[in-house]
């Protein structure tokens, strides 16, 4: 014999001001304890869209992880992240103050930028203090190597290629890629000591050496 299955419970709902149920009638109890659960659920993460007590990023995502190449941070956010293989945070691109100083950094791509806070200002990651492939104080955190050029293999848009080290061709002195602001001044009180292989440009510091984009070389203190 066939039995009819028993419905769910139904909530009643109260009666408006004709004394009639509402025209949607009852609402059963799976619907209102439903409802309530993605309530609860909702308010444990935080208010609706919001990221202050969630851990949650702007895009709903767990608060901002990054890594330098993911491209998971905004236009407006760089990936401030220890070095350039491990997890980082998403974070505010500083802006860079006027007459930002000379203080050379490598990025994770292999250019080196005027300062960090140069590079994160465009959006890079920069981990150490120091020119891409050179010596730095960094313990065990190492630079990348750099991004070199020529005019067949260009550098990232923004940036320049520095021209070679070099005068004769020596291995490991092929030019590399540098980025720096418009408008920024090489230090007026770093030694000077390096010359343009064509002999332009005069006795330079290496920054002037690096801007002018012309190939050079380092020669004695004061060029004497």
């Amino acid at each position: 014999m066939k039995t009819t299955p028993a419905s769910d419970p139904v909530a009643v709902l109260p009666l408006d001001a004709r004394g009639q149920q509402p025209r949607h009638g009852g609402v059963s109890w799976r619907h209102v304890v439903a409802g309530g659960a993605w309530i609860l659920v909702a308010a444990a993460c935080g208010s609706f869209g919001s990221s202050e007590s969630s851990g949650l990023g702007r895009d709903g995502v767990l608060e901002n992880v990054c890594t330098w190449s993911s491209g998971q941070c905004y236009d407006d956010e760089y990936c401030d992240a220890p070095d350039c293989t491990s997890q980082g945070v998403c974070k505010p691109r500083p802006e860079l103050k006027a007459g930002e100083p000379e203080n050379w950094a490598c990025g994770c791509d292999g250019v080196t930028y005027w300062s960090v806070a140069y590079a994160n200002s465009i959006g890079m990651t920069a981990p150490t203090v120091g020119q891409c492939g050179g010596q730095c104080s960094c313990g065990a955190v190492k630079p990348a190597a750099p991004r070199l050029c020529s005019s067949s293999s260009r550098c990232p848009n923004g940036t320049h290629c520095g021209g070679t080290s070099s005068c004769n061709g020596a291995s490991g002195t092929a030019a590399k890629c540098f980025g720096w602001p418009l408008n920024s001044v090489c230090s007026t009180t770093a030694l000077i000591g390096f010359k343009s292989c064509d002999g332009t440009g005069g006795c330079m510091t290496e920054c002037q050496a690096v801007k002018n984009g012309k190939s050079y070389s380092m020669t004695q203190i004061g060029c004497q």
